[in-house]
């Protein structure tokens, strides 16, 4: 009987921080999710806004890092890169964010945004 003593208050810590550690993992997951979601977001409003008939690939670039900044601001280092391919404009957003916890810089695979480019008369 001696021996059984303060168990429970044991097994609840331990409970408690399984719990906790889950918790925080699925929150972390979420979290990185919805940033996936505005930087493909900014690829792709950016993509379109260079697109048209009087802007460059490059002001859809100005214009993708400034949503970013906006939007996640001092959060992530992010590059960009535009092509032109078959009437098409892309651009690539690569970011790297910051630790998060135990868990050091989490690197988002490039997210690609395309528009098809506007003729101009």
């Amino acid at each position: 009987m001696k021996a059984e003593k303060g168990s429970a208050v044991i097994g609840s810590i331990i409970g408690l921080t399984a719990i906790t550690l889950v918790s925080i993992s699925v929150i972390l997951a979420l979290m990185a999710g919805w940033n996936a979601m505005l930087i493909r977001d900014a690829a792709v409003t950016g993509a379109r806004h260079g697109a048209l008939a009087d802007k460059t690939p490059a002001d859809g670039e100005r214009y993708t890092l400034k949503l970013l900044e906006q939007r996640m601001p001092s959060l992530a280092n992010f590059q960009t890169n535009s092509s032109i391919e078959n009437q098409e404009l892309s651009i690539s957003v690569s970011a790297v964010l910051p630790q998060a916890g135990f868990i050091n810089s989490l690197s988002i695979p490039t997210v690609t945004g395309s528009a098809e480019l506007e003729r101009r008369f």
